[in-house]
C-alpha cells in the first residue's frame, strides 16, 4: 500500500502513521465525507497465515464490544482488491506513551496516575465485557493532543485479545502453551503460556507501565530474552522508593500489589486498583470513574 491508493474506492490513503510487524497504518480520508480516519492493513506477507486474519476480525468485534470511549473506535473494516483485511478507525492525533517516556526521566507522578487511571477506567469496560487485552505497554497508549485540561487517553490494539470464559474463541486464537503478548510487559501466567487469563493479567502489565512512568526505567535490567522470563516468572523488582525516595508510599503499595506474581494477591479488577490511585490525580483535573456495580 501507498499514500494515494484507493481502498474499496471510498478511502483516500494518505501518509503512513505507524509500520509494526503485523500492519501498516496510514492517515486516510472518505472520498465522499472527506472525514479523516486511520487505516490499518494487514502487512501482504501475513497473509498465508490465517490465524494473522483472525486476530483482524477480533480486534473488531473486541473494540466494539467493549465499547468505551477511551478504547479507540473502529468505525470500518473490509478487505483490499489484493485480499489484506483492514480496519478504520477514528484518527488520532498525538503520541503513544512509548514516545512520550524518555529513558531515566520519571513522568510527573499526578500526568502519570492520570493516564493509568484512564486506561483503569477503559479497562474497566472491557474486563466487564469479558475482553482481557494481554498486550498492554506504552506503545498500546496513546495519548491524544487537544485543547482540554488533561490528558485523553485511548487504549489501542485488541488483536491478540480474548474473551475469558469462550474456550472455543480461545482456541481458534491461541493454542495452548503459545506464549502471546510483548515480553517486558507479560504477566507470569502469560510467560508460562497459560490460556485461563483473566483481568488480572492486564493488571501486572499496567503495574509495569506504572512504574516505568514514575521511575523513567523498567523494573528489571535482564537484556536477553531467556533472563527476562525468568525474571518475570521469579525476580523481585528494584523497589520503586530506591529508585525515587520522593513517590508517595500509596503509589508504590500500588505498583508492589500489581506487579504480584501470584495473580490472587494482585489487584482483582481495574476498579479496585482505580479506587487506590485515583487520590493521586489532581482534583482540578477530570478522570472519569469507572461505574461501580452494586454488590450482589
Amino acid at each position: 500500500m501507498r499514500p494515494g491508493d484507493l481502498i474499496a474506492n471510498t478511502y483516500r490513503l494518505g501518509q503512513r502513521l505507524g509500520n509494526g510487524g503485523a500492519a501498516e497504518v496510514f492517515e486516510a480520508v472518505h472520498e465522499r465525507s472527506g472525514e479523516r480516519v486511520a487505516i490499518k492493513v494487514l502487512r501482504r506477507e501475513l497473509m498465508p497465515f490465517p490465524v494473522e486474519i483472525e486476530r483482524f476480525r477480533f480486534e473488531v468485534s473486541a473494540a466494539r464490544q467493549a465499547h468505551h470511549h477511551g478504547i479507540v473506535d473502529i468505525r470500518d473494516m473490509g478487505v483490499t482488491a489484493d485480499g489484506r483485511p483492514y480496519l478504520v478507525m477514528e484518527l488520532l492525533r498525538g503520541s503513544t506513551l512509548e514516545a512520550i517516556l524518555i529513558p531515566g526521566q520519571p513522568l510527573d507522578v499526578a500526568l502519570s496516575c492520570r493516564i493509568v487511571c484512564q486506561i483503569l477506567a477503559a479497562l474497566t469496560a472491557a474486563h466487564d465485557a469479558g475482553i482481557v487485552h494481554r498486550d498492554l505497554k506504552p506503545a498500546n497508549i496513546f495519548v491524544v493532543r487537544g485543547g482540554a485540561r488533561t490528558p485523553q487517553v485511548k487504549l489501542l490494539d485488541f488483536g491478540i485479545a480474548r474473551l475469558s470464559g469462550q474456550r472455543a474463541e480461545r482456541r481458534r486464537i491461541t493454542a495452548k502453551g503459545m506464549v502471546i503478548g510483548t515480553p517486558m510487559y507479560m504477566s507470569p501466567e502469560q510467560v508460562r503460556g497459560a490460556t485461563d487469563l483473566d483481568g488480572r493479567s492486564d493488571l501486572f502489565s499496567l503495574g509495569i507501565v506504572l512504574y516505568e512512568c514514575v521511575t523513567g526505567r523498567l523494573p528489571f535490567a535482564e537484556h536477553s530474552l531467556p533472563a527476562l522470563l525468568r525474571f518475570l516468572l521469579d525476580g523481585d523488582p528494584v523497589p520503586p522508593a530506591e529508585l525515587c525516595p520522593d513517590l508517595p508510599r500509596a503509589i508504590v503499595d500500588v505498583i508492589e500489589r500489581a506487579l504480584q506474581k501470584d495473580p490472587a494477591l494482585r489487584y482483582q479488577s481495574a476498579r479496585e486498583m482505580f479506587r487506590d490511585l485515583h487520590p493521586y490525580v489532581r482534583d482540578n483535573f477530570y478522570t472519569e470513574t469507572p461505574r461501580i456495580r452494586a454488590a450482589a
